[in-house]
């Protein structure tokens, strides 16, 4: 006979676990569990309200230090009377004589999760609580159920006879239930994991080590897609795939897939480009095809931007390399804006010069170093044409004060009755002007 399989071993473990649940000790170990999880949810439910009242009135979020404290009062209150009341409850059966094997894998579970929830408060403490929360559902609580789970695995399969027994084969390969675990499971969790962990290192490295952001990123993202494709290659061997069975697979795809590589690997190329050289940065404001847009990511394949509209655009990489754009955030944010005024030939020029000028001098939104500027562009058909030429401190302000001015103009002219003259259209009725 082959060596059994998955399915045909799953019905004699089943048995094994309900002859091992059925035992007495086993049960009262069980049980010993379950009245440390209910007594610790009660009781840390009364501390945790007593000491958020504490804590509103004493520790200050802003400090650091209490910040820090309070996080990891509030986040490891239940979890460590968890474990105390399994210690307690392990010390009573020591005591009597019993063994405590399942107790210790549950306090083993415990730690855990404490040690997870203890890292958790030094990124909430030191990061952006916001980033961090994202990851809560997507990485710690699939980490938290799995090394869980295999703790309890180790305690009733400590043979390993149904991890590694194959399930079924693929490419002349058996795959066991554990690879199967490792390729689904396992892969899901590092490629979170390192996400994770190379946004943290981005966030730290800018914010307290001072590093330029556009290299960091870039040898980040290096760093990060040689993890992933390490993880892939580590999958590749557990599967038991042979150079000739990969090769096999390639070959197949290569056909119908290598168009869209070749556009992968050109962003891929150009997104490593733009990250080393500088030329973009998270935050920038770039016009792009005729509109502002903000930069917020740059990824391997992509940019993600945000307009003044509030639109999320992704943009390939390429699209930034082989065509122009602008920065207005290059080497500084602050921009000259120039705005174009026709007036009347009859209103003395030097009134509306003073006039421009005493606008832009008394808004509060626009640089008054360097001067704000009044130069005549032209001699047009119906007016003489001025700039006022002022100078912004962020390019993201330009729509509000352009808006701003324009209605200052409008208004300061008005008081002063100087004219903006429009064209004089002549109507012809019946061949005869009118």
């Amino acid at each position: 006979m082959g060596e059994p399989s998955f399915f045909t071993l799953w019905p004699e473990i089943l048995t094994e676990i309900l002859v091992f649940l059925g035992r007495p000790l086993v049960q009262l170990q069980l049980a010993v569990g379950g009245i440390a999880l209910i007594l610790s949810q009660i009781l840390g439910r009364f501390a945790l309200t007593r000491w958020n009242v504490w804590a509103d009135e004493k520790l200050d979020i802003h400090q650091t230090a209490q910040k820090f404290i309070r996080y990891l009062v509030t986040h490891l209150m239940k979890g460590s009377l968890i474990l105390l009341f399994l210690q307690v409850g392990k010390w009573g059966l020591a005591a009597t004589g019993n063994l405590t094997a399942l107790i210790d894998a549950l306090s083993n579970i415990v730690l855990i999760y404490l040690a997870i929830q203890f890292a958790l408060v030094i990124a909430w403490t030191v990061g952006n609580p916001e980033g961090i929360s994202r990851y809560q559902n997507l990485l710690i609580t699939p980490l938290v159920v799995v090394l869980g789970l295999s703790q309890l695995g180790q305690e009733f399969f400590p043979s390993g006879r149904l991890l590694n027994a194959p399930m079924f084969t693929l490419f002349d390969n058996s795959l066991t239930f554990f690879s199967l675990m490792l390729v689904t499971i396992g892969f899901y969790l590092w490629l979170v994991g390192v996400q994770a962990v190379s946004q943290s290192a981005l966030y730290l490295a800018t914010r307290y080590g001072g590093a330029e952001e556009g290299a960091t990123q870039a040898f980040i993202t290096l760093t990060r897609y040689m993890l992933i494709i390490g993880g892939l290659a580590y999958v590749m061997s557990r599967l038991n795939f042979s150079v000739t069975t990969i090769a096999a697979i390639s070959g197949g795809l290569s056909v119908g897939v290598g168009f869209a590589l070749s556009t992968i690997l050109g962003n891929f190329i150009s997104g490593i480009l733009l990250l080393f050289e500088g030329t973009l940065h998270p935050g920038d404001v770039v016009d792009f095809n005729g509109e502002l847009n903000i930069i917020e990511t740059i990824s391997i394949r992509s940019i993600r931007t945000r307009t003044l509209d509030n639109v999320e655009r992704v943009i390939p990489n390429n699209d930034f390399l082989s065509s122009s754009f602008t920065t207005y955030t290059g080497k500084s944010r602050f921009v000259r804006l120039k705005l174009r005024i026709g007036v009347s030939y009859q209103d003395n020029h030097r009134l509306v010069i003073e006039t421009l000028l005493d606008v832009a001098k008394a808004s509060e939104a626009i640089l008054q170093q360097p001067t704000p500027e009044v130069r005549v562009f032209q001699f047009g058909d119906f007016s003489i044409d001025y700039d006022l030429l002022i100078w912004v401190p962020d390019p993201l302000l330009i729509p509000r004060i352009r808006n701003e001015m324009h209605q200052g103009i409008l208004d300061a002219f008005e008081a002063k009755g100087i004219k903006i003259p429009f064209p004089v259209v002549e109507i012809l009725d019946g061949g005869k002007a009118s």
